[in-house]
């Protein structure tokens, strides 16, 4: 009976520590792709180019359209240039297999040696109050299937040449000890994508529309007994998408006179891309609004910028983004992504900084 009661107290304590107005385990909310990241706070719900695994937790009918073996690892650290609270931060690493349109996710080892997605606070809780020694965190094992029905079905799809349609669905498992008790809960979410391709003479029209439903039956995070328990994240997230591609033969010319045909067209299908990416996310408590605009040179260097707003305590600002990205003849990948936010009121910035290597067999 003390030992229950003693437990009860810490629960009660740590409750206090995190805080009524915020979500317990707000890892699962927070974007830990820099590609997708690019495009807004909680940004990406439809982009379906320069895929990483850490891109399609953010909807995993991304799944359907990722060709190959990819190891992914991001960190993500919330609050850089703020001296006190410079311990926050995320650490993910995950794999995922795609082949003929169907596609798979699973957690892989991180840098804190936990599986999945961790979001480390040392000494610290949420609002920077010194809390001694004691390490905080958050982590969750992400699992997910993806299927692009018109891929994988095809040839019997022939009235679909033009379009993809994915679906998927995902699992979190979630443990948790910022309320000093660990809590273990999971979550199941899903989500959509349909997109739309139209090849010109020299160039290519490519539009995608996605959502996804994040904790669709909104699950519970339990503590001490089912008696003590938080709401985990619940979100819908609605994306848009427009990417509009210049061939290289458009510069066929420059290329021959050059001597750049072997280069070019070994690590590129096209000139110059730009993407415009428009995103609403709605956690019940609050919304957010996105859009954002890139540049690809050579499928090869990404330049992006977009604008984030927050209704709940008008949040606003900009991120900024740069990638690399090597495709050597389709078959050999790498990516990297940075995107940091400039936030306006010059607290919460976070910046995310992802690698992945790809393999096509």
């Amino acid at each position: 009976m003390q030992k229950k009661l003693l437990v009860l107290i810490f629960f009660i304590l740590g409750t206090a520590l995190f805080g009524a107005g915020e979500y317990p385990c707000g890892v699962l909310m927070e974007n830990i792709s820099g590609s997708d990241m690019a495009f807004g706070l909680y940004g990406g719900t439809a982009n379906v180019w320069h895929l990483s695994p850490q891109s399609t937790i953010n909807n995993p009918a991304k799944l359907g359209f990722l060709d190959g073996a990819m190891l992914g690892y991001s960190i993500r650290q919330n609050y850089p240039d703020d001296k006190n609270r410079d311990d926050v931060y995320i650490h993910s690493s995950s794999v995922a297999y795609g082949k003929n349109g169907f596609g798979i996710l699973l957690p892989s080892v991180n840098g804190y040696g936990k599986i999945g997605t961790t979001k480390f606070v040392g000494g610290s809780d949420i609002y920077g109050n010194y809390l001694g020694t004691r390490k905080i965190y958050d982590t969750y094992q992400p699992f997910g299937i993806g299927i692009n029905l018109t891929k994988y079905f095809k040839g019997h799809t022939g009235l679909l040449n033009n379009i993809d349609f994915g679906v998927g669905i995902s699992m979190q498992s979630i443990q948790s000890d910022y309320s000093v008790i660990e809590g273990k809960s999971h979550c199941f979410n899903s989500g959509v994508i349909g997109k739309y391709h139209k090849d010109f003479v020299k160039s290519m029209l490519e539009t995608s529309i996605g959502c996804y439903f994040q904790n669709i039956f909104k699950n519970d995070i339990y503590y001490f007994d089912s008696s003590q328990s938080d709401v985990l994240p619940q979100s819908f997230r609605l994306g848009y998408s427009v990417k509009y591609s210049i061939n290289l033969d458009q510069i066929e010319n420059f290329i021959n006179d050059f001597y750049l045909n072997p280069l070019m067209y070994n690590y590129s299908q096209s000139f110059l891309s730009c993407q415009i990416d428009l995103d609403f996310a709605d956690f019940y408590y609050w919304q957010t609004y996105d859009i954002g605009a890139g540049i690809d040179f050579f499928d090869i260097i990404t330049w992006r910028v977009s604008y984030y707003s927050e209704s709940s305590d008008d949040n606003e600002g900009l991120i900024y983004s740069v990638g690399l990205h090597i495709n050597y003849k389709n078959k050999y990948k790498f990516q990297f992504n940075f995107s940091g936010l400039d936030n306006s009121n010059g607290s919460y910035e976070p910046a995310v900084t992802d690698l992945s290597l790809g393999y096509v067999f």
